[in-house]
């Protein structure tokens, strides 16, 4: 059988199409991979939100793990690390940078946007007193 229904979408599409799921009695989940992606791109902050709850509530059990995972693990993950970045170093550089330019480039665009804003605000600010103040124009006699 190299063909499954979608219970989402109703097609019958190739197996390839499907998530790995080894609980399965086939291997594969049930939704098709683009029905799953739908959902989760719909109920995006709803999984990102649960996410940061889980997070909160758990934080010291969380933290006390990795910790007792970097002590156990010898110095291995520094190890693959500083090897990696030997063999890629022109790569990660390069990664590095962009994602500096990216950073500082938002980071502008932001500050240009709040003083746009800033300034429509003063703008208005200005011609509302503008306007107030007008009434008590001195008249020369």
């Amino acid at each position: 059988m190299d063909t499954k229904k979608c219970p989402k979408c109703g097609e019958i599409k190739n197996l390839s199409e499907f998530g790995i799921d080894r609980g399965r009695k086939d291997g594969h989940a049930s939704k098709c991979k683009e029905c799953k992606n739908k959902y989760y791109l719909e109920n995006r902050e709803k999984f990102l939100e649960k996410g940061r709850n889980r997070y909160a509530e758990n934080r010291n059990i969380i933290l006390a793990s990795q910790k007792r995972h970097r002590e156990n693990d010898g110095g291995k993950y520094q190890k693959y690390q500083r090897a990696y970045y030997q063999a890629n170093r022109e790569h990660v550089l390069e990664n590095d940078r962009m994602s500096r330019e990216k950073r500082n480039n938002t980071f502008t665009e932001n500050l240009l946007k709040q003083t746009e804003e800033d300034d429509q605000v003063l703008r208005k600010l200005r011609e509302e007193n503008k306007k107030k103040w007008a009434q008590y124009k001195i008249r020369a006699v």
